[in-house]
């Protein structure tokens, strides 16, 4: 089966996932927050499209046919690896690192900034802190300053 026939079954696969999971097509509706119409009607489309009867249906329960049941898994991992790919990004966007250059007055460095520096860096072990230590006004992008902390005599 072509990619441009597959995507569309992908959605159809990861609700019979849920039907199977769930017991019935009322509680995997609710939990997709759609009608069990809806969801009768997309196993429909996945059986037609596969060619295969998935379910056993009566107006009690539902029971996996014999394709049902490996195509189950097989859809079952599919979803479980799109998860994965899911948190695999997450983890990786939600990791702070770089370096970060940071100009401060001199009044300030040690005393005041230095501990909540030292607890920042505990807590982002990544980034890389540079400080530049200085009571002259920086420009930041001609001096290569990300973040300026500078102190004149009116609050802004």
């Amino acid at each position: 089966m072509d990619t441009n026939k597959l995507m569309p079954l992908l959605s159809d696969m990861a609700i019979f996932v849920t039907v199977i999971e769930q017991g019935n097509f009322s509680k995997a509706a609710k939990k997709l927050g759609v009608t069990p119409s809806a969801v009768s009607r997309q196993i429909s489309r996945l059986e037609d499209a596969l060619g295969i009867k998935l379910l056993e249906r009566t107006t009690r329960q539902l029971a996996l046919t014999e394709s049902g049941n490996l195509t189950f898994d097989y859809c079952k991992q599919m979803v479980e690896s799109a998860e994965h790919a899911v948190n695999a990004s997450c983890s990786a966007t939600s990791s702070v690192s770089g370096l970060l250059r940071v100009a401060v007055p001199r009044s300030l460095a040690n005393k005041v900034l230095r501990p909540i520096f030292t607890e920042f860096l505990k807590r982002y072990p990544e980034i890389k802190l540079h400080l530049k230590v200085t009571d002259r006004i920086l420009d930041p992008i001609h001096d290569g300053v990300d973040f300026l902390i500078h102190i004149n005599d009116s609050p802004i």
